[in-house]
């Protein structure tokens, strides 16, 4: 980002741009060191100034890296022997805070949202919240609920 404003460039100007390469954002501390094809998304100062601290508080150690929940994802319930499993697939942009996706034969995933580390979703008639960990690898605590009664179909741990 830098070269393409030089030769007056500054960082704050290179911060108002995202560098995307295969529709995924390219961290200011990522180093390109050959040839690649990449995009550009013009961000203005504000939210550009905002990924620009967040990235360098990553490089520094200080912020955990960006949550990429997109893929396959089993649910099922180990206490009961997992003999009933889910495959939902979640696309989902790494550091996103929305996502989307569907029940693999069944139906879609509506209302997909990642909050910290809280995530939920709906699909059909169900309400899915839960908490990830192990750096986005792991989903706990998932609650099902019927969307309209609130009550518990089952508490996946």
């Amino acid at each position: 980002k830098e070269v393409m404003l030089l030769p007056k460039g500054t960082k704050e100007e290179a911060a108002k741009f995202e560098l995307r390469r295969g529709a995924r954002r390219v961290p200011d501390y990522e180093k390109v060191w050959k040839g690649c094809q990449f995009n550009f998304e013009y961000l203005g100062a504000e939210e550009g100034a905002r990924r620009s601290k967040v990235d360098d508080a990553r490089e520094a150690g200080t912020a955990e890296e960006a949550l990429a929940l997109g893929g396959r994802w089993r649910i099922s319930n180990e206490k009961t022997g997992g003999d009933q499993a889910y495959v939902n697939r979640f696309r989902h942009e790494p550091d996103g805070s929305t996502f989307s996706g569907e029940v693999e034969g069944w139906t879609s995933i509506t209302e997909g949202r990642l909050d910290g580390k809280i995530i939920s979703w709906k699909n059909g008639e169900f309400t899915c919240k839960g908490r990830v960990e192990d750096k986005g690898r792991t989903i706990v605590d998932l609650r099902v609920t019927v969307t309209r009664t609130g009550s518990d179909v089952g508490i996946f741990e």
